[in-house]
């Protein structure tokens, strides 16, 4: 039995809140691996090429292309997942284990989250408070704001299945204007070292 306290009810309704949000991210992962699959199942049945105008059709803006890929590479993930560690077994059985599998999968489920808006992007609040500090530097706001960009574009490379599509000679030149780029950034951090030492 619990002491009872002043300051016990708090503790009561703490424990409460801590139930109540543990099921409400089962459910919310659980109702995401679901769109993923149903989304997955609408593309297998669209004729090749209507897939985006049939999407658009019935979902409109609620559920964009990019929201979209990210549901399904959800679902994609946490069944390829269950296949590897069941094998061949019936499609009921592969469900069930990729829902259990997506209950303690983060980084699709976190990637899906900032998609819809539901999660702000990895530093975005240390971004905001630097602009916010930087107000009297125009320029500095501006670069920062490029600086953003630049990091989504990158992050974008990782999940767009167009990527993947490219030419070998596209692919080659992509990763050399990366190359070359990251050889940039190398040596504005040796420099800005040299001169704080």
């Amino acid at each position: 039995m619990k002491p009872a306290t002043k300051f016990g009810r708090w503790f009561e309704q703490a424990l409460a809140e801590h139930r109540l949000y543990r099921s409400a991210i089962r459910a919310a992962k659980e109702h995401a691996l679901n769109c993923g699959f149903y989304l997955i199942c609408a593309k297998e049945e669209c004729r090749r090429g209507d897939w985006m105008e049939q999407l658009l059709a019935f979902c409109g803006e609620e559920i964009g292309q990019r929201t979209a890929q990210r549901y399904m590479q959800f679902a994609t993930e946490a069944m390829e997942w269950a296949k590897r560690e069941l094998g061949d077994v019936s499609a009921l059985k592969l469900i069930a284990e990729a829902k259990r599998i997506a209950m303690q999968s983060p980084r699709s489920f976190t990637e899906l989250m900032r998609s819809i808006g539901e999660m702000r992007a990895f530093g975005e609040y240390d971004a905001m408070k630097y602009r916010v500090k930087q107000t009297k530097n125009p320029q500095q706001i501006e670069f920062t704001f490029a600086f953003e960009d630049a990091c989504k574009q990158l992050s974008a490379l990782r999940v767009d299945e167009r990527v993947a599509a490219l030419a070998p000679a596209s692919l080659v030149k992509l990763e050399t204007e990366l190359e070359q780029g990251l050889t940039h950034v190398r040596e504005l951090i040796a420099n800005k070292k040299a001169i704080e030492s």
